[in-house]
């Protein structure tokens, strides 16, 4: 094993917790005598995306912080404990505490008008209808979009996903027509697998005022969240 010859200084890990966590993984990398390039192979991913991590430039997926418990002797569970952190960065922070509620909740009710939401979207689907912001962390977006997912297979309990769709949300195009198809299978897909995660889909007639969306979160013992209202300019957290 051999570690890159490395000048840079480490990134201030009390700059956000995403910086944190890629201070962490470079910290126990370099202690175990990992290479990058070492370090990706057992994490199933590339060189340039532990850098990036590293250097809290890229939200790192699930999967490679169970990696890095998986990897790192010292561990202990300390990458998956810091993984919602680093996560929560990638979402605006006026979307911070929805989703925070979100990743508990029992039931999640929506309504879109004009778009699918983001818990039952594909990632093809979903990389289409972030590009139309043009972000600057992209792939950021899309591994937080995909990770809030996770909701609708939990072992110890999934939640459970109501929709109302506007028609207008089903026959929108988005991306390919290779991209759609493939969407509305997994809409269907989503419909049709019991006890849950299940998905009802309701198209409804006319517009709502507006053209707002509507979320509704319902944590255990019968809390609630929700978020209504038009989003900003570029922005889909949906």
């Amino acid at each position: 094993m051999s570690v890159e010859n490395e000048n840079d200084d480490l990134a201030d890990p009390s700059a956000s917790p995403l910086v944190h966590f890629g201070s962490e993984v470079r910290i126990e990398r370099e202690r175990l005598g990992l290479s990058r390039k070492e370090l990706g192979a057992e994490a199933h991913c590339g060189y340039s995306l532990v850098a990036k991590i590293e250097a809290g430039e890229r939200v790192p997926a699930l999967e490679f912080a169970e990696a890095c418990d998986r990897v790192f002797p010292n561990a202990n569970g300390r990458f998956v404990r810091l993984w919602p952190l680093a996560l929560r960065y990638a979402f605006p922070p006026w979307f911070r505490r929805y989703v925070e509620l979100e990743a508990k909740a029992t039931v999640v009710r929506m309504f879109h008008p004009t778009l699918l939401p983001g818990l039952v979207q594909t990632r093809p689907y979903a990389e289409a209808v972030l590009r139309t912001g043009r972000p600057t962390n992209l792939e950021d977006l899309l591994t937080a979009r995909m990770e809030r997912q996770r909701i609708l297979g939990r072992e110890d309990g999934p939640a459970r996903l109501w929709l109302v769709l506007n028609e207008s949300a089903l026959r929108n195009p988005v991306g390919d027509a290779a991209t759609m198809r493939a969407q509305l299978d997994h809409l269907r897909d989503l419909a049709e697998t019991p006890p849950a995660p299940g998905a009802t889909c309701s198209p409804a007639q006319g517009e709502q005022p507006g053209g707002q969306s509507l979320r509704i979160a319902r944590v255990q013992g019968g809390g609630r969240r929700g978020a209504r209202g038009r989003l900003p300019k570029g922005v889909h957290p949906r």
